[in-house]
């Protein structure tokens, strides 16, 4: 009202009427369609979702499938693939898995800011808390930040010896190792817990994946395998290359899966029990790899 107490009725009349624009017309079939969903329970907006509705099988089957476009073959930013790749095959494998949270963005790890503010080059007087590793992905636990496992993405790969994937691939690695002291210390460094923990950590970037494992070895070293790339396929012909990529994803799960469960169960009562009296506790800023470059895949 006071911009329009500016001008006589006369002009504003002429604004508001001259070169305007119509509303598009939403098709009637879609209009009947979303106001479907106009309920006010949980119960009822579940049932019509549970719904079998030929609309909606065909624009998933027809019109998304058989668009003119291979997006795939497309270029794209990093956060396109995020989410319409990773996104579906990642995160939401995830879903079910209770008290457990994948927060995506640049996130700061908690086992890696911890072990920064235990190393004494960070301890200088009148210094701020030392923040964590910035990672794109973090496997967290909802109730005390207890961490499972990363996911670094890349925009592009140029193959093996590509130096952002390398730089990526020991950022990732350097977290994962954070994480795996953080979980030692929940577990109270019991050696026979310790033995059964793992860490997992994801790096995608493009239509590639390559999972990487990180478990506890012997004596001062732990374990870092490598599995295979896996890719996303452009043609139907190489689907196989889809089967394994999810198979890995779901074996990510599973092996976080396996870790909250051993968590979960070290026991409660019994203090005599054997410590490691390896380096577990004072591992230095650098990793301390055994057999780096080989793969112990299980």
């Amino acid at each position: 009202d006071n911009i329009k107490n500016l001008f006589s009725q006369v002009e504003w009349k002429e604004i508001m009427n001259v070169n305007k624009k119509t509303v598009p017309a939403i098709d009637k079939d879609i209009g009947t369609h979303l106001m479907s969903y106009k309920k006010k329970t949980p119960s009822e907006m579940r049932k019509i979702i549970l719904i079998f509705n030929t609309f909606i099988w065909f624009f998933h089957v027809y019109w998304t499938n058989e668009s003119p476009k291979n997006r795939l073959m497309q270029p794209h930013a990093e956060g396109w693939y995020a989410v319409n790749i990773w996104g579906i095959l990642i995160d939401k494998a995830f879903l079910n898995v209770s008290d457990i949270d994948l927060v995506r963005g640049e996130t700061c790890s908690v086992a890696s800011s911890n072990r920064r503010n235990d190393d004494e080059m960070y301890i200088v007087k009148g210094n701020r808390k030392a923040l964590g590793h910035r990672i794109d992905g973090i496997v967290q636990n909802l109730v005390n930040n207890c961490e499972y496992g990363g996911i670094e993405v890349a925009k592009t790969c140029q193959g093996p010896h590509d130096r952002k994937q390398l730089g990526d691939s020991l950022k990732l690695t350097k977290l994962l190792k954070d994480m795996f002291h953080q979980q030692s210390g929940v577990v109270d460094y019991n050696e026979e817990i310790v033995k059964k923990l793992e860490v997992v950590g994801l790096l995608h970037s493009r239509l590639q994946l390559q999972q990487f494992m990180m478990d506890f070895g012997c004596g001062s070293c732990l374990w870092l395998k490598k599995e295979t790339t896996r890719n996303i396929p452009l043609h139907l012909g190489d689907v196989m290359d889809l089967i394994h990529t999810i198979v890995s994803v779901l074996h990510a799960k599973l092996r976080i899966q396996r870790c909250i469960e051993v968590m979960k169960n070290e026991p409660e009562t019994n203090h005599s029990y054997k410590k490691s009296h390896s380096l577990l506790r004072v591992l230095p800023h650098h990793l301390i790899l055994y057999a780096l470059q080989k793969q112990r895949l299980q």
